[in-house]
């Protein structure tokens, strides 16, 4: 965890904001990637804390404004995302193309590192990718200056072994810190006695390891939370949770429209009476909220869970209200949607769960390949590209944040984040055979 984010990521700040400790040796000379200094540091640093609010809860801790923080305690979660998650989008056209470029190799390569699991054909991505990333950072960086040369830290000349280690050693979340750094943490919230910590610290801990011996020989002593109440499991680690109607619900005729459209291709499965759902707990731990009730909250510190990634589609041709455009949605195509809501329909005594969702557009092809597919910039299309799909198609919650520029004369877009560490979109322009 440090080699990437306390090291690296501070000698890229260092270099980017022109500190002196990167200075010492080359005061002289104009530095084109020097961008984040006077004005501009401080400007970037509202950008980075406005975007902060786009972010899911499962994210954890949100990144701090740096400009103000980044010297006070960041924390190394903050900066896994606000460097690797955030990055491509928050230090576009702010960075030199050139030093852009060569950014966004790092964040796909170490976006394939922190994943769960990798296969071969990725982490020999990876590799080519660090390497060529560590050679053009001498030539960018140092240019063959001899002054520069305290830039080549041994976090950067790391970053050669870091894919071989991983195929040795497995991914980085086996290796990594952030178990025993939780595990100080926890141990230390238990302590009660400032009189005498250390002998209160062995207490606690032989009182934990006797729990955890008791549990590894009885595990039924272990307690286990069962499901909320008024929660409903649709099977396959998917649970419905509520808030719900307590009556019908009359949807708008976009909606309606949508929902038409999707049962009328399924003749075997019953609608009945709509009845919304406001969140859905999937597979890897999160929640995908509903915009139905996310935008009754109206404090500014709440962040937004209805964002999707979807994958797995049903084969279904349908039209979308307004735009009427006929479109296939793929098994393997990833897609990006928001959450209107989840509900309920019959296919004989099976009940399964629906989700009217609004599709993002496919992401900008221009900004993916300039970027190493780092950067999915999608138009947000609201309800003129609602549809139902399947809840169990849901496969991770996603941030979408607003992107500052307007692209191809648009301006409501918006470039996608996924938890880094949550198994990362393997190829963005899967996603541009969306439309047929």
């Amino acid at each position: 965890m440090h080699q990437p984010l306390i090291n690296l990521a501070g000698l890229l700040l260092d270099l980017w904001c022109s500190r002196p400790a990167a200075r010492d040796f080359d005061r002289s000379t104009h530095w084109p990637w020097a961008v984040l200094t006077g004005d501009a540091w401080v400007a970037h640093g509202k950008v980075v804390e406005q975007a902060s609010k786009h972010l899911p809860t499962s994210f954890g801790r949100i990144p701090r404004n740096p400009q103000e923080k980044i010297s006070s305690g960041y924390k190394a979660w903050e900066l896994l995302i606000y460097i690797y998650g955030e990055g491509p989008g928050v230090f576009f056209g702010i960075l030199p193309d050139r030093f852009y470029h060569h950014f966004c190799m790092l964040v796909r390569a170490i976006r394939i590192i922190h994943q769960q699991t990798i296969s071969l054909e990725q982490l020999k991505t990876a590799h080519q990718l660090l390497l060529q990333w560590v050679l053009d950072f001498e030539i960018l960086y140092c240019d063959r200056n001899q002054d520069r040369l305290h830039f080549v830290r041994q976090c950067v000349h790391s970053l050669t072994h870091l894919a071989r280690e991983t195929h040795r050693l497995g991914p980085l979340w086996l290796s990594s810190q952030w178990t025993m750094e939780r595990a100080i943490g926890y141990f230390g919230s238990l302590l009660r006695q400032p009189s005498n910590p250390f002998r209160n610290l062995a207490a606690q801990t032989r009182r934990v390891a006797t729990t955890n011996a008791l549990v590894a020989m009885w595990p039924d002593f272990e307690e286990t939370k069962g499901d909320p109440r008024g929660s409903k499991d649709i099977g396959d680690g998917y649970l419905l949770l509520g808030p719900k109607d307590t009556s019908a619900y009359d949807p708008s005729p976009p909606e309606q429209t949508a929902i038409d459209s999707f049962f009328s291709c399924r003749p075997n499965i019953h609608q009945g009476t709509l009845y919304r759902w406001g969140r859905l707990k999937i597979p890897s731990g999160q929640i995908a909220r509903s915009r139905w009730k996310e935008l009754e909250r109206c404090s500014d510190m709440a962040r937004a869970d209805r964002n999707v990634k979807v994958r797995g589609l049903i084969l279904l041709k349908v039209s979308l209200y307004a735009l009427m455009i006929p479109q296939i949605l793929h098994n393997d195509v990833i897609h990006f949607a928001e959450v209107r809501f989840c509900f309920i329909g019959t296919s004989g005594e099976e009940t399964q769960a629906f989700a009217l969702v609004s599709l993002y557009s496919p992401p900008n092809e221009y900004l993916l390949q300039r970027s190493h597919t780092t950067l999915a910039v999608c138009l947000y299309r609201d309800e003129a590209a609602l549809m139902v799909i399947d809840a169990k198609s849901i496969t991770s919650v996603v941030a979408m944040v607003p992107f500052p520029y307007t692209i191809d004369g648009c301006s409501n877009q918006y470039f996608m984040i996924e938890h880094v560490g949550l198994d990362v979109v393997e190829e963005h322009t899967d996603a541009q055979e969306d439309v047929e």
